[in-house]
């Protein structure tokens, strides 16, 4: 059980390392004792903005010196914060809730861990996990997705890409962007249940359900401020949604490709382009531009998921006199070269990927490595397996000669 530290522990100073301390996302009585008692003791906070950390360091009473870290730290202020962690205790905290979660920090512990400093976690508030238990969708699966892109073309494309994930999908969003985000799941799964949660652990805390459209019209007339958390529930067990194939096939013994599509979209709500690029598919009549397209789209979902893991994309699409490599990223001290390859349904991305491709991928990097890895890096070339409502499949060290 938790007690108060006696005086005599709260003197004592913190082992040298890394602390990562989840702060109250509304209401400062939820930091936890332990918090308190690390935030007493430790040498300095890295924070996410020092003016809203000093407001909760004054209301426990005490100060710190604070050291901004967010997501525009270089590599090198990350570096300092490590070795400043070998040797003494420094925490790590974000505005509100927990960090790194859609927050900064996974640099941070992932040097943190490889330079071997301890890393010590102290669990506490997340607006994801608490708009999850208001909600009242099922929580015994569920996925966490972070923000949504802002961009109308790039948010359908990531609802598409989690269409078939059987779990509820939360998201963060903010109030003058929650609208759009509702008409577009609206588009989709205009059937699913959906809740807003806002004002987490505040006087006004509150938690909306309804369809996306009801939810999107009332937004509409009493717009929403501050973060918010967005839940959609998951496909419902033997929906059209889970197998748009069948629907499809049935739809183009009779119809063109473009008339299947429309139908089916109408009946299910999927997207209506999705669906007649996956009709011709099923045709066989998908033209070189169309794959291209597709192929383009599957990029740039694995940079957009790359990046959530802390990769840093350095080109995309390079040509090279022996081919043409996909993406480059790097993190820390690695440079990966991607090859990323999407296909309509997951069950065929067991057979998207060989030898012989992995061999003139190897061709290309040996090209132009030395333009992207420094002395010292490790080089290394992965793949990326992507398909609409399956996790990306990262294989790493794909080519092993």
């Amino acid at each position: 059980m938790n007690s108060i530290a006696p005086e005599s522990a709260l003197s004592e100073p913190l082992s040298p390392g890394l602390y990562i301390v989840a702060t109250p996302i509304g209401n400062l009585g939820d930091i936890t004792l332990r918090a308190v008692d690390v935030l007493r003791r430790c040498d300095a906070v890295a924070c996410e903005d020092t003016r809203v950390t000093g407001k909760l360091l004054k209301h426990l009473g005490f100060s710190k010196p604070l050291l901004r870290y967010d997501d525009h730290a270089s590599e090198a202020t990350t570096h300092r914060l490590v070795e400043r962690a070998a040797s003494e205790a420094i925490v790590l905290v974000s505005d509100a809730g927990t960090p790194l979660i859609s927050d900064p920090g996974f640099r941070l512990v992932r040097e943190a861990r490889t330079a071997d400093v301890p890393v010590t976690t102290l669990p506490g508030a997340c607006a994801a996990i608490a708009g999850l238990t208001l909600s009242g969708l099922p929580s015994d699966a569920f996925l966490f997705a972070g923000f949504l892109p802002v961009k109308d073309k790039a948010r359908g494309e990531a609802l598409e890409a989690l269409a078939r994930v059987e779990a509820t999908l939360v998201f963060y969003e903010s109030g003058p962007r929650l609208v759009k985000s509702l008409e577009a799941i609206a588009g989709l799964w205009p059937t699913r249940e959906v809740a807003v949660a806002r004002e987490l652990t505040k006087l006004y805390e509150e938690c909306r359900t309804g369809s996306a459209s009801e939810l999107a019209a009332h937004y509409q007339d009493n717009p929403p401020k501050g973060e918010i958390v967005l839940m959609v529930s998951p496909p419902a067990e033997g929906s059209a949604e889970a197998d748009p194939d069948e629907l499809l096939r049935e739809a183009l013994s009779d119809l063109k490709p473009s008339q299947a599509a429309a139908q089916v979209a109408k009946a299910t709500g999927l997207d209506r382009k999705a669906l007649y690029a996956r009709a011709l598919e099923l045709k066989g009549g998908m033209s070189r531009q169309q794959a291209e397209r597709e192929g383009r789209k599957g990029e740039w979902r694995a940079a957009a998921w790359l990046k959530l893991k802390g990769w840093r994309v350095l080109g995309e699409r390079v040509k090279t006199p022996r081919g043409e490599i996909d993406l480059i990223v790097k993190r820390g001290g690695v440079v990966a070269f991607v090859e990323v390859k999407w296909r309509q349904r997951a069950a065929d991305l067991d057979h998207a990927i060989d030898a012989y491709r992995l061999r003139r991928v190897a061709d290309a990097v040996e090209c132009v490595a030395h333009n992207y890895a420094q002395d010292g890096e490790d080089i290394r070339i992965d793949v990326i397996l992507l398909a609409p409502g399956a996790l990306p499949r990262h294989i790493v060290n794909a080519w092993m000669p």
